[in-house]
């Protein structure tokens, strides 16, 4: 279920309901200390959710993101404004894990990007492979 409709409309988004929503920086304690990690797969909200978590996001080290290659979800972000999102918060992409195909063409829709601080640790070694 989402937030957001389907493409193809009727049945196929299911019925509305109501939640409680709460930001990720009301749950989270700003002075712990980390690694943190999140890990966001809210069916095209993570932009939104990303929007509640801007105080926690200063002190993450990893941002796992699942992210559409085509949009099936109508208003919800393609891959660029979620890469171009995650740079003005000063992340950038470090790997992509998992993915899932259209079976309408076979082509790659949705994977998980995973971001991490531009001047993060594991992005300093920029070699192909290391030397022995």
């Amino acid at each position: 279920s989402s937030v957001h409709r389907e493409v193809e409309g009727g049945g196929i988004n299911g019925h509305s309901r109501t939640v409680d929503v709460v930001r990720i920086d009301d749950l989270v304690q700003t002075d712990s200390k980390g690694p943190r990690m999140i890990k966001i797969d809210v069916q095209g909200a993570e932009l939104q959710v990303l929007d509640g978590a801007q105080q926690c996001l200063r002190d993450t080290d990893v941002v796992i993101l699942e992210t559409s290659l085509i949009g099936t979800l109508r208003d919800a972000p393609e891959l660029s404004e979620v890469v171009a999102y995650m740079k003005e918060q000063g992340f950038v992409v470090f790997d992509m894990i998992g993915g899932l195909q259209r079976s309408l063409v076979g082509s790659l829709a949705q994977g998980d990007l995973v971001f991490v601080p531009q001047s993060h640790r594991m992005r300093a070694d920029r070699r192909w492979q290391r030397v022995v």
